[in-house]
């Protein structure tokens, strides 16, 4: 059910966990604002059996029904043009806290 909020709670913490851990395990050091698009696009998981970077569990699973921000500033992420496809993994959930979540 990708429209529950148990649901959004899943996978917030588990984008949450993974970037942690992707941090811990950078070689580069901290993240800079010319860094960070680049930081997120190639820190991959497999999970279920698929493999997303940071920035497609964050643009097209837990924002992928939202609107796109207005006017981004850096640090802003993306996804690839290519990861359109994860867009059925969608949430269903909106909210506009999600933002302070995130």
């Amino acid at each position: 059910d990708l429209s529950s909020r148990s649901t959004f709670c899943l996978f917030a913490n588990v984008y949450h966990c993974l970037l942690q851990q992707a941090m811990l395990l950078s070689v580069n050091g901290p993240l800079h604002k010319k860094s960070v698009n680049h930081f997120m696009r190639t820190a991959c998981y497999e999970i279920g059996g698929d493999i997303f970077s940071l920035a497609e569990l964050y643009c097209c699973v837990l924002r992928g029904k939202m609107s796109k921000p207005v006017n981004p500033k850096p640090p802003y992420i993306e996804a690839h043009k290519k990861s359109h496809t994860y867009r059925h993994y969608a949430l269903e959930y909106k909210d506009p806290r999600v933002n302070f979540v995130l």
